[in-house]
């Protein structure tokens, strides 16, 4: 899971919105940023189960309207696992019905 990851969420028919995960392994977790810049969030964590090939992020992004953190969980496939631009696609869980991820490594 390590690299960095680009891609895009949103709800199915509506707006995509671009995003970027910046992830690395520090010996024992991934641990990372999304959208670094002046309203980055911090990856929290990412599980992988290699024998379905899923996986979880758990994020804190700031909230647009309110700049207040957010808790932000996800959870997709991995793709393409031997290519160096494997795909993770899933959708987001919680209050965010109908959406759906991207993201490619870079």
């Amino acid at each position: 899971m390590e690299g960095t990851w680009q891609g895009f969420w949103g709800r199915t028919g509506g707006e995509r919105n671009f995003l970027t995960l910046i992830l690395r392994w520090n010996g024992t977790a991934v641990v990372g940023t999304l959208n670094p810049g002046p309203t980055e969030g911090a990856v929290r964590d990412v599980d992988l189960d290699t024998s379905t090939w899923t996986v979880r992020f758990d994020l804190d992004v700031p909230d647009r309207a309110s700049g207040a953190t957010v808790r932000v969980r996800a959870r997709g496939r991995l793709y393409d696992i031997g290519s160096p631009r494997r795909t993770v696609r899933g959708a987001l869980e919680g209050d965010e019905p109908d959406s759906y991820f991207r993201i490619t490594r870079q």
